[in-house]
């Protein structure tokens, strides 16, 4: 499986040759051990139990994600509705765990279909939503054939922090986001900066212990240990994958402009990559291929996730943001993001 497991010591992280079937196979186990775990440490059952409960995560994206949403078709008959500001919407929640978002995602009006390669995950996420009595469709596939695996096509995709490096391929990866959004609809990512998970996280200062590139090859790690709490998994070799910022962006751009321009025959116009945001107003020139979605460290005094919106057409400027916009951010604050030892590094793509 591995050209490096020869039984000796080895510095976490390194790089290996390893197959990419090979690599989503461990990847799995250990997912199947962290969703047990996590069904405790997410104090998932009390979230079920409470119908105004909303996860932290969902709760922080809500304001941002509403932005982009506001005056679009299928919201217009409920832009007032302040419990459910997702009513009308249909989303899909890629690579949902245990669905404590999916969840939250669901109270919130929409029509949700949840994804995960975990079948551990999904059994989980099925109970949580029986305990809450909310009705959400779960598919049991791999992110990389999720067009394949899912009907139907999506107002809004939703994924969020830690899942892109579990993936190798990220040209497939916006292909299917892409292909699963309907016309105007809206990708959301949230995620950490690639710069930041290059990091020594054991060095006192920020120094570079990982890659940053991409190189065609996973790092390996070997650890039990779960990011939510106490607890070790039974499995413990993983598989990721360092993207760049610029990949990320450039995999995005390429699947949901470039493609649409060559599908319809006709290129976007530059306002397809333009910023839409109450931070980001200039408008940049016709044809400025700096003009990308935006992007803002949450460290910074106003942060703001970045939203993309496929397709040629769009105005240059986000129109200003109804009341519902404005209630519905007050309603849901978004926390204040924790600090790190070097400061929150955390970039909404």
């Amino acid at each position: 499986m591995d050209e490096m497991d020869d039984g000796a010591a080895r510095p976490v992280g390194y790089d290996s040759a390893v197959v990419w079937g090979a690599a989503r196979a461990a990847n799995r186990e250990l997912w199947e051990d962290r969703a047990v775990l996590h069904e405790d440490l997410y104090d998932a059952h009390a979230l079920a139990a409470d119908p105004q409960a909303i996860s932290t995560v969902v709760r922080d994206d809500l304001p941002v994600l509403m932005q982009h949403l506001v005056g679009s078709a299928p919201m217009t008959d409920h832009a007032r509705d302040l419990d459910e500001p997702l009513a009308g919407l249909d989303l899909l929640h890629l690579q949902c765990h245990i669905g404590t978002d999916t969840l939250s995602l669901a109270r919130l009006g929409a029509r949700v279909t949840g994804l995960d390669f975990s079948p551990a995950s999904l059994d989980i996420a099925r109970r949580l939503a029986d305990e809450a009595g909310v009705e959400i469709a779960w598919v049991e596939a791999d992110v990389l054939a999720a067009r394949e695996a899912v009907s139907g096509d999506f107002d809004v995709v939703y994924t969020s922090v830690g899942t892109i490096i579990w993936l190798s391929d990220l040209a497939t990866w916006a292909r299917q986001v892409a292909a699963l959004l309907r016309p105007g609809g809206v990708f959301y990512i949230r995620d950490g900066h690639p710069a930041l998970l290059a990091l020594d996280e054991t060095a006192g200062t920020p120094v570079v212990g990982y890659r940053y590139f991409a190189n065609g090859r996973a790092q390996t790690w070997d650890d039990g240990s779960t990011y939510a709490g106490e607890g070790t998994t039974a499995h413990t070799r993983s598989y990721e994958w360092p993207h760049s910022l610029s990949e990320i962006i450039g995999s995005l751009r390429r699947e949901m402009f470039e493609s649409t321009g060559r599908a319809t025959a006709a290129a976007p116009d530059a306002a397809g990559l333009r910023p839409r945001c109450d931070r980001c107003p200039d408008e940049p020139p016709a044809g400025d291929s700096s003009s990308l979605p935006c992007i803002s460290a949450a460290g910074s005094p106003d942060p703001h996730p970045g939203v993309v919106r496929p397709g040629p057409g769009t105005p240059t400027r986000r129109p200003a943001p109804e009341q519902n916009a404005a209630d519905t951010a007050r309603r849901y604050p978004p926390r204040p993001s924790p600090s790190t030892r070097w400061g929150q590094l955390i970039t909404p793509v």
